[in-house]
């Protein structure tokens, strides 16, 4: 299984990492 994370920008955009 793989983990996936996630980060919210400055902007309140989430994106993966």
């Amino acid at each position: 299984m793989r983990e996936i994370l996630v980060a919210t920008t400055n902007e309140g955009k989430v994106r993966e990492i």
